[in-house]
């Protein structure tokens, strides 16, 4: 009884309870037109990179028509970026979304009573100038998406005419070079994309030169499986670093030009009292679209310098021409077609001065040469590819062919003189034609079976003739007497090259292969060089030479590839068979040689975003090269004489490497470690001859009295070890970036003076800092400075040197469109050898320029080398001799010039 009444009082409330529930629903359906109080929900994210933004503040403003009354309400965000809040009335009510750093947004909610689910809200950065302080506290280099890196291009600073590529300097991890290569964390990048299209074409330069850094919203770094490789491997393809650069302005085809016109004198006039003029003429225009790329660009000038601190010459024209098309031809077809074209012209005077250290024959030798030359070379290239590449197969073709001439005219004059006293002199006239004809074609095929595994093949020839014709006029005075030598060299040496490979694939399971691969190689070398005296017309015997090189290598190597999430392991044997053959028709001596070698590698690799571990180890093999290997004495120099040595042994080497990298948040650490050790190097030794001696070895030859004779051979094995490091970061306080890099290298190769042998300890240490800093976004200054000590010890011998060269330079945007740059560099060097002591110079160059026409033309006025007052002086040192050079001729010019350039996307 007791229980059916609590069941029945349970009832009673029940009911109750859903009675209050249906008429408090009933009174929410009248007031809001619904059961339920309707919600507003979303998400704020990063228009870029979709990214949430935790910091966003969400403000409801409720306000009713014909009232100045509102209020305001404000809902959190969480650590997703979502948001949430009932919407309890039907007046009128906006939204407006708020983050530090991005454009405000404002949201007009409907009132109609309803849910609603409004998305992904979409913030776009702000371009606004607002308190850096805090920027720099929220805004962050990159950000992590998976296994992609996106580099953020508002966290750095850059000037207004800046490329693309002065972000990525600017990022941890990443180096860039002056020709336009990115590295991210020791990988080359092999593509770039533009909003995931390839517009730009294969090369990853292009893009990475054509797009303004204004332009650039984020960066994106992943790896993606290169397709020709997956039809060889599959799932097992390897895998290449890419970008993909998200742009502001989305486009599909871009167009660009650039004209630069120059002109101005030098400061000071020339030996004949004129002032040399200088000008410069360059324009590049091109095409670019996902389908077709197509750009021409062509330059002319005769500025004397080439670079910040590059040695002069006293004329020097160069010009150059480049016309390069490729593009897609359906989904499987690409090609590309190139022609360059390049001249350069020069004219110089080098002195060189050469002392000799004492010995146990003579106390003190010295040289010294006077060498005039002129110079004109012409260079015509063409490259033609085509690629089709399929999901079960690909083939691709490359032609490439050049075409070298080369006209040399020389005087030199040498006095040559031991312990005081003269030995001889030298002048010789020399004018020569040299022709360079070459052409390699290269076939490649993949193709895939149903088992998924692969077959490949390469095939390569390499054909080449180069010829030289020329007329030496050579007068040698001697102690006694003095000769006249007239000489006409004649040589021609095709070169015919060959060889083929085929490969099998067989893939294991998802994450390992196998292949198999070998291959023929033939090369057939005639050397031809005619001396001949023309007086008498007789030829040279022991200066000609008429003989073939030919050799005959077989290969056969297996390859394992294991390959992970992060990890990559594989190892490579391969065993190689070599017949060659050396015919020397002139002296009637042949040299066959049959060599074998065994070479492998083993290497392991972890990889992440952020950072990878690499080790390896590897040994290989040098051939010893046909000159080397004839036992012919050069006697075109009697005083200093030359032969071959048949015995010779093809050097060994064995490396083992170490390197890692590691992105630690603005900051990136490189660490590398190589060693290795060289088996049997080739070494010279050099006998001296008190008096006039036979040689029977040699056809009885007469070696002067007083002459040498250099004569290489196999050496002692050797070790060798370099170690690095690299650090960059970004140092908040004084808004800059810092790049700090050492090398420490150590060998103990084997070394000869005359007859004797021995250990030298050589070692050096390089130290490279890198500041750069942007001020502001119209100022940037930049400091490289490098610092190299070296150490020479044994024989008797101990030396060392310090060298420091530093660079400057300052971007300043003075009025907006008015600029100013200037380079600083300065070299110093001294040596414990040389008797001159410390060797220096100093460069400055400045420009001034003023933008125009919309900011897309400008005038600069250019300034060279102001402080180039003194010749330039360099000097080398081995464990032989010093030797020095230098320069009189001096060049500080300046240039007017107009630039002007078009960017339509």
């Amino acid at each position: 009884m007791r229980n059916n009444r609590l069941i029945k009082r349970l009832c009673l409330l029940a009911c109750a309870v859903v009675c209050c529930n249906a008429a408090t629903a009933q009174i929410g359906s009248i007031l809001y037109g619904e059961s339920e109080a309707p919600t507003i929900r979303g998400r704020v994210v990063d228009s870029l990179t979709r990214e949430p933004l935790p910091a966003a503040v969400v403000s409801v403003v409720t306000s009713q028509d014909g009232s100045t009354t509102s209020y305001v309400r404000n809902y959190p965000v969480d650590t997703k970026g979502r948001f949430e809040f009932e919407c309890q009335n039907q007046l009128r009510k906006r939204m407006e979304v708020v983050v530090l750093g991005y454009k405000p947004k404002t949201v007009y909610l409907a009132s109609d009573g309803k849910s609603h689910d409004l998305g992904d809200i979409r913030l776009a950065q702000s371009t606004e100038k607002i308190d850096e302080v805090v920027v720099k506290a929220r805004l962050q280099m990159y950000k992590m998406k998976g296994d992609t890196i996106v580099y953020m291009p508002r966290a750095v600073k850059t000037l207004k005419d800046d490329g693309m590529l002065e972000i990525l300097r600017q990022m941890p991890g990443v180096e860039v070079t002056e020709q336009g290569r990115v590295t991210i964390l020791g990988q080359q990048v092999e593509r770039t994309y533009v909003n995931q299209k390839l517009l730009f074409g294969e090369d990853p330069t292009v893009a990475l030169k054509q797009l303004d850094a204004k332009e650039v919203a984020s960066i994106q770094a992943y790896d993606e499986v290169d397709e020709e490789d997956a039809v060889k491997r599959g799932r097992n393809a390897r895998k290449r670093k890419v970008l993909n650069v998200v742009t502001f302005k989305k486009f599909n085809e871009s167009i660009s030009a650039e004209g630069v016109v120059g002109a101005g004198t030098d400061f000071r006039p020339d030996t004949d009292g004129t002032r040399p003029a200088r000008y410069l003429v360059s324009g590049q225009a091109g095409y670019y679209s996902e389908k077709l790329q197509a750009s021409a660009s062509g330059q002319g000038d005769n500025l004397p310098m080439s670079g910040v601190f590059a040695l002069p010459n006293k004329t020097r024209r160069q010009s150059s021409a480049d016309i390069s098309v490729s593009g897609k031809a359906g989904k499987y077809h690409n090609y590309s077609a190139d022609y360059r074209y390049s001249n350069l012209s020069s004219n110089d005077l080098a002195n060189t001065l050469a002392d000799y250290f004492p010995t146990s024959y003579f106390t003190s030798q010295h040289s010294a040469d006077t060498t005039r030359r002129e110079n004109r070379n012409n260079s015509h290239a063409i490259s033609l590819r085509y690629g089709y590449y399929a999901k079960k197969g690909s083939i691709s073709t490359s032609l490439h062919t050049q075409l070298t001439d080369n006209n040399s005219v020389s005087q030199m004059r040498q006095h040559f003189d031991r312990d005081g006293a003269f030995l001889s002199s030298t002048d010789r006239n020399s004018l020569n034609s040299d022709k360079y004809r070459f052409l390699e074609w290269v076939v490649r095929g993949n193709t895939q079976t149903k088992r998924g595994n692969s077959f490949s093949i390469l095939f390569q020839t390499n054909l080449s003739d180069s010829k030289s014709d020329g007329l030496n006029l050579q007068r040698q005075t001697g102690e006694t007497a003095t000769s006249q030598l007239e000489q006409n060299v004649h040589a021609s040496n095709p070169i015919k090259d060959f060889s083929g490979t085929l490969s099998y694939n067989l893939n294991l399971n998802k994450n390992s292969s196998l292949a198999f691969d070998t291959g023929l190689q033939h090369t057939n070398n005639p050397r031809r060089k005619l001396y001949t005296d023309l007086p008498t017309g007789e030829q040279d015997m022991a200066r000609s030479e008429d003989a073939v090189d030919k050799s005959t290598t077989w290969k056969a190597g297996a390859t394992y590839n294991l390959n992970r999430e992060h990890d990559n392991f594989s190892a490579n044997v391969d065993y190689a068979l070599v017949e060659r053959m050396y015919d020397d028709r002139k002296l009637g001596e042949k040299n066959n040689r049959t060599s074998h070698f065994v070479t492998g590698r083993i290497n392991y690799s972890h990889s992440k975003p952020k950072g990878n571990f690499q080790i390896s180890a590897s040994n290989n093999y040098n051939q010893v090269q046909p000159e080397l290997l004839s036992s012919r004495i050069n006697d075109s120099n009697p005083m200093s004489l030359t032969t071959g040595n048949a015995a010779l042994r093809d050097p060994k080497n064995y490396n083992l490497t170490l390197s890692g990298r590691l992105m630690y948040g603005e900051s990136s650490f490189e660490l590398g470690l190589q060693a290795g050790i060289m088996d049997d190097p080739i070494v010279n030794r050099i006998a001296y001859y008190e008096q006039a001696t036979r040689l029977p070895e040699y056809d009885d030859f007469l070696v002067p009295a007083g002459a040498t004779l250099t004569r290489p051979e196999n050496g002692a094995a050797h070790i060798a070890a370099t170690s690095s490091l690299r650090y960059k970061t970004r140092i908040k306080p004084l808004r800059c970036l810092l790049v700090v890099q050492g090398i420490y290298a150590y060998s103990n190769p084997q070394q000869v003076i005359n007859d004797l042998s021995g250990r030298m300890q050589v070692q050096h240490g390089d130290l490279s800092i890198e500041l750069a800093s942007n001020f502001s976004r119209a100022f940037r200054l930049k400091l490289e400075n490098t610092a190299r000590v070296e150490w020479q010890r044994g024989l008797g011998v101990s030396s060392n040197e310090f060298s420091d060269l530093l660079n400057t330079s300052i971007q300043w945007d003075v009025f907006g469109n008015l600029y100013i740059t200037a380079e600083y560099a300065a070299a110093f060097r001294h040596n414990s050898f040389l008797d001159t002591g410390t060797d220096s110079r100093h460069l400055l160059n400045v420009s001034i320029g003023c933008r125009i026409l919309k900011e897309r033309g400008r005038i600069l006025f250019n300034a060279y080398d102001l402080l180039n007052s003194q010749s330039a002086v360099s000097y080398s040192q081995n464990i032989q001799f010093t030797s020095g050079s230098w320069s009189h001729i001096g060049s500080n010019y300046f240039t007017f010039t107009f630039q002007y350039k078009i960017n339509n996307r």
